[in-house]
């Protein structure tokens, strides 16, 4: 007897099978509870929500991308002018701390 597919691509690939092998044999499954037209819909709803998911998937990383580097770049722009402060307010805790910068932070 044979198994039923488990991986998304091979329940794809027999569902496009039996769509066929029903519409090509209407009088073999006139009595079916399930009809070609109900395993194609399944068929077609699951390629829409698949490709939603990697849509989605794309932009999170795309979206993600853009966090990681916003972050960066702000950090960056930070340790120059913190660097900056500290030599130019000669690392004077006082007045480092003025702009939230100090050695106890």
């Amino acid at each position: 007897m044979a198994q039923f597919p488990t991986s998304e691509v091979d329940i794809i690939t027999l569902a496009n099978k039996i769509v066929t092998g029903m519409d090509e044999n209407k009088d073999l499954f006139a009595e079916s509870p399930v009809t070609s037209d109900d395993i194609y819909d399944s068929a077609h709803e699951f390629l829409k929500a698949k490709g939603a998911d990697e849509a989605g998937r794309d932009l999170w990383n795309r979206l993600h991308r853009e966090r990681q580097e916003a972050i960066e770049s702000l950090a960056e722009k930070m340790k120059t002018l913190l660097a900056y402060a500290e030599k130019a307010m000669d690392f004077d805790e006082e007045k480092l701390q003025r702009i939230g910068w100090s050695g106890g932070e």
